[in-house]
């Protein structure tokens, strides 16, 4: 999958407590280029540990409030790393997100 254009994230699959506050966790339902209807349990399980993960060490930043799956976990050329790609939204706004490993 390539990031387009995010046109819709669904409702919240849980909520996590970080280091700067509540986080709301969500995956991308629709972008320009394709559509995902539906994310297994076991996948929202473990990116929900995943971003708490993040949010906990501060490494999400103090204004992230969403953080909405785009990829499951993979390694790419540009980060050998197994990662999931995500899409941080900041103040709420899905205008102000950019793309993100988190591993």
């Amino acid at each position: 999958m390539s990031v387009n254009n995010i046109k819709s994230i669904s409702q919240a699959i849980a909520t996590v407590v970080g280091k700067y506050g509540t986080v709301t966790v969500a995956y991308v339902q629709e972008t320009d280029a394709w559509r995902r209807s539906f994310l297994s349990n076991k996948a929202a399980a473990e990116f929900t540990a995943a971003v708490e993960k993040e949010a906990k060490s501060g490494a999400l930043g103090p204004d992230v409030t969403t953080v909405a799956l785009i990829e499951l976990p993979h390694e790419s050329e540009k980060d050998a790393r197994t990662h999931w790609t995500a899409f941080a939204i900041k103040n709420n706004d899905l205008n102000q997100g950019t793309t993100r490993h988190i591993v």
